[in-house]
């Protein structure tokens, strides 16, 4: 049967991570054969490691997996993105996803990456049947040659995904999991709203964030199963995000202190009635600029160039936020970045721009990046955030519904 992670789990991970930050961080067993430390490494180079792969009683793994980023989800755990180990005598690039295996009598000898930032060396091990697993650390000037790694059988850690501000359940979140001081382990899928993960014996920290089109912000939730625990922690709730706080709103109008293509004074929501609205926030010097800006100017000619004589039923506003103080310097900017010769297909841009110097919309609209594009309906409601012209072929197309004036109810 499933056991609950309660809140005093989470305290006691908690409390056991205080006081074993010195030393490992997962709770397994791993001892070091031989000698005296190695001298410390240079944080960028390789390093050497070496050793034995075993169970709990001793007896060596054999096609064992060694891997620095993995997948977790339960139903198909696997090694994850491009490795930072790779067997000693191969390159790099040829071993790509692949983690490295043990031979017949358990053995591996391997280079790897450090963390980036922290310096650390790290593993995550799992059998080849990912029955038994494990995660491993160490500093760079510890002996890495004469290693004995032990697996222990692995756990199975549950949760659902909640927002209770919106009243919804199963909540789609971007997802990684950590180890208890912040390094990256892997990922796993939580775009369905359940965490369904096979893990090593251990403390671990699930980090979930609301990416294009989920309505959430981020989190981190501690946790820590045994070896072989089937784990169920309670609901895991999630704050909404700005944008989806405000969904079907008349939200704050955009903050500007300059504007070419309309008139600033008089520009405001019902300017734009009956046409669906997108104000593109950007920096020419921050952001890159090949990709948003360009998609919608081709949007923009395409649709003209199919309605002849027809007035769109779509406006795009470009908000510079940030940088350029004045128009002038704008252009001073973009004649210096070769925008119009590298990106905008020698074309000056067709869109009315303002100008946000200071920032000040982001105080209005807390969105997360400076690129961000939010989509107003014909009634000057936020419809959402978007990205590049998707949505906005949707609704020039008349097969996008205006934002709903009311949250959904909880299932």
């Amino acid at each position: 049967m499933p056991h609950a992670v309660s809140g005093a789990v989470v305290d006691s991970a908690r409390s056991l991570y205080a006081a074993e930050m010195s030393a490992r961080l997962v709770v397994l067993t791993l001892a070091t054969l031989g000698a005296a430390p190695a001298a410390q490494a240079p944080a960028a180079a390789d390093i050497r490691v070496a050793g034995v792969v075993v169970d709990t009683r001793g007896r060596a793994i054999e096609g064992a997996m060694l891997g620095t980023g993995w997948w977790f989800d339960r139903s198909r755990t696997s090694a994850y993105g491009s490795q930072e180990v790779w067997p000693v005598g191969a390159a790099r690039e040829a071993n790509g996803w692949k983690p490295v295996r043990t031979d017949a009598a358990g053995r591996f000898d391997a280079r790897i990456l450090p963390q980036r930032g922290s310096g650390k060396v790290q593993l995550v091990v799992f059998s080849a049947d990912l029955r038994l697993g494990g995660a491993f650390s160490w500093e760079p000037r510890d002996d890495l040659r004469a290693l004995r790694l032990v697996l222990e059988p692995v756990a199975r850690f549950r949760a659902t995904l909640t927002c209770d501000a919106l009243g919804r359940r199963e909540v789609p979140a971007t997802a990684y999991l950590r180890s208890y001081d912040g390094r990256r382990l892997g990922r796993f899928k939580a775009d369905t709203g359940l965490v369904d993960l096979r893990l090593p014996p251990g403390h671990f920290v699930l980090h979930v964030y609301g990416a294009e089109g989920q309505d959430v912000q981020s989190r981190d939730f501690p946790f820590a199963v045994a070896a072989g625990e089937d784990a169920r922690a309670r609901d895991i709730d999630l704050a909404p995000s700005w944008v989806a706080k405000n969904r079907g709103r008349r939200i704050p109008r955009w903050r500007a202190t300059a504007a070419r293509g309309l008139d600033l004074q008089a520009t405001d929501y019902d300017a734009f009635a009956g046409k669906w609205l997108l104000v593109q926030m950007w920096n020419c010097e921050s952001v890159e600029p090949g990709r948003d800006l360009p998609i919608l100017m081709r949007f923009d000619q395409q649709w003209r160039r199919g309605h002849p004589g027809e007035e769109p039923p779509y406006a795009i506003l470009l908000l510079h936020s940030g940088g350029a103080r004045t128009l002038d310097e704008l252009d001073e900017q973009i004649a210096h970045l070769q925008l119009r010769e590298n990106h905008w297909g020698g074309q000056p841009l067709p869109f009315p721009v303002l100008l946000d110097p200071d920032e000040r919309t982001r105080e209005v609209w807390q969105t997360r990046w400076r690129r961000a594009a939010l989509l107003f309906d014909p009634r000057g409601r936020l419809w959402g955030e978007t990205d590049g012209d998707e949505h906005l072929q949707l609704a020039a197309a008349g097969e996008l519904q205006p934002a709903p004036a009311a949250r959904s109810k909880k299932r």
